[in-house]
C-alpha cells in the first residue's frame, strides 16, 4: 500500500514538473492529491477478527442479562456496563500496532465481558418484597396480640400469608421498575386492610350461650314459689357461676378450650337447685293462724277449769311433739286446736241444756 502511494505521488510530481502554467500546476497537484486518497488502507485481518470476537462476547452477554428478572431499566443499566467494556476492548485493539498487541487485547476484552457479575435479584424487586414482609409482620404482630383462639388466629394468618404472597408474584412478573412499586403498593394495603376482630366469634357465641343459661336460670328462680330473699340469693349464685364462665371463655386458648369453658359453666348454671317452698308448708301457716284466733276466743268466753284443760292438752301436746320442727309441729299444733275447739263446743252444749232443764 505504501509503494502505490509513493508511485501516485511521484506520478503527481512528475505531471507539476511538466506543467508550464501556473494553472496546469494546480491541477496536477489536484489530481495527486485525489489519487493518494483514493488508495484503500485494507483493514488488518486480524484486528477485524478480534473486533468480531469482542462483539460475539457482547451479544452472549446481553442475552444472559436479558435472561434475568432484573426490571427493564435494571437490564438497560446492566447492558450498558457491558457495552463500554467492549468499546474499550475494540479501542485497544486498534490503537495495536502488531498482531501480538491486537491478540492480548481481543482476549482481554472478552475476559472482561465474560467475567462482568449480572445481579441475580433485582435490588427495585428486593426492596419491595421487603416492604410486603414488614406489612405482613405488623398485621401477624397484631393477630398474636388479640383475644382470638389460636385457630381463628391460624386463619387470619394464611389470610396474610396468602396476599404477601400474591404481591410477591406480582412484584415478580412486573417488568419496570413503576409496575413493582404498583405491585408492592397494592400488596400492602390489601395486608393491611385485613380486619383483625376485637373479639373472638367463638368467645362471643359460647359467652351467648352462658347468657342464655343465666336468663332462663334466673326466669326459673324467679317462677319459684320462693321469698325475694331466697330468689335473690339463688339468682347471685347463677350470676357468680356465668361470671367466671364468661372469665374462663375469655382466658381460653383454642376453641376446644373455649367449648369446654362454656360447656362447664352452662353445666354450673343448670346445677342450681331451685326448690319452691311447699303448699304443705302454706297451709299450715293459715291453719295455724286461725287456730290461734280461735283459741284466744275460747280461753275469753269459758271457764277457768276449760282453760286449765286446754293448757294441759297443749303442754302434753307439746311434749309430745317436742323432738319435731319445722312443719311437723305446725301440723301438730294445728290438731290441738281443733281438738280444743270442739271439746269446749261439747261443754258449751251440755251447760246450755242444763240451764234450760
Amino acid at each position: 500500500m505504501k509503494q502505490t502511494v509513493a508511485a501516485e505521488g511521484q506520478k503527481a510530481k512528475d505531471n507539476i514538473d511538466a506543467a508550464t502554467k501556473d494553472a496546469d500546476v494546480k491541477t496536477a497537484q489536484t489530481t495527486g492529491e485525489e489519487a493518494i486518497n483514493a488508495v484503500e488502507i485494507s483493514a488488518s485481518v486480524s484486528k477485524t477478527d478480534a473486533i468480531k470476537a469482542i462483539n460475539a462476547a457482547l451479544t452472549d452477554k446481553k442475552a444472559e442479562i436479558n435472561g434475568t428478572n432484573l426490571t427493564d431499566e435494571e437490564k438497560t443499566a446492566v447492558i450498558n456496563k457491558a457495552q463500554k467494556l467492549a468499546d474499550d476492548a475494540i479501542a485497544d485493539i486498534n490503537k495495536a500496532t502488531t498482531n501480538d498487541a491486537v491478540n492480548t487485547a481481543k482476549e482481554n476484552g472478552v475476559q472482561a465481558i465474560k467475567n462482568m457479575t449480572i445481579p441475580t435479584v433485582s435490588d427495585v424487586k428486593k426492596n419491595a418484597k421487603n416492604a410486603i414482609d414488614q406489612a405482613a409482620k405488623a398485621k401477624n404482630d397484631a393477630i398474636d396480640a388479640s383475644n382470638l383462639t389460636a385457630e381463628e388466629k391460624a386463619d387470619l394468618k394464611k389470610t396474610v400469608a396468602a396476599e404477601g404472597q400474591k404481591a410477591k408474584d406480582n412484584i415478580d412478573a412486573a417488568t419496570k421498575d413503576a409496575d413493582v412499586k404498583t405491585a408492592q403498593t397494592t400488596g400492602e394495603e390489601a395486608i393491611n386492610n385485613i380486619n383483625v376482630p376485637a373479639a373472638s366469634a367463638a368467645k362471643d357465641a359460647a359467652k351467648d350461650a352462658i347468657d342464655d343459661a343465666l336468663a332462663k336460670k334466673i326466669e326459673e328462680i324467679n317462677n319459684a314459689n320462693l321469698t325475694d330473699d331466697q330468689k335473690q340469693s339463688l339468682i347471685d349464685q347463677a350470676q357468680n357461676a356465668a361470671n367466671q364462665a364468661k372469665e374462663n371463655v375469655r382466658s381460653a386458648s383454642t376453641d376446644e378450650d373455649v367449648q369446654t369453658a362454656k360447656n362447664n359453666g352452662i353445666a354450673a348454671i343448670n346445677g342450681i337447685t331451685v326448690k319452691s317452698n311447699s303448699v304443705d308448708d302454706q297451709d299450715n301457716s293459715a291453719t295455724n293462724e286461725g287456730n290461734g284466733n280461735q283459741a284466744g276466743h275460747i280461753q275469753s268466753d269459758n271457764s277457768s277449769d276449760v282453760t286449765k284443760h286446754s293448757s294441759i292438752q297443749q303442754s302434753g301436746n307439746e311434749k309430745t311433739q317436742l323432738p319435731q320442727t319445722g312443719n311437723e309441729t305446725q301440723r301438730g299444733a294445728g290438731l290441738v286446736g281443733l281438738a280444743i275447739a270442739g271439746l269446749v263446743g261439747l261443754l258449751g252444749s251440755a251447760g246450755f241444756r242444763k240451764k234450760r232443764d
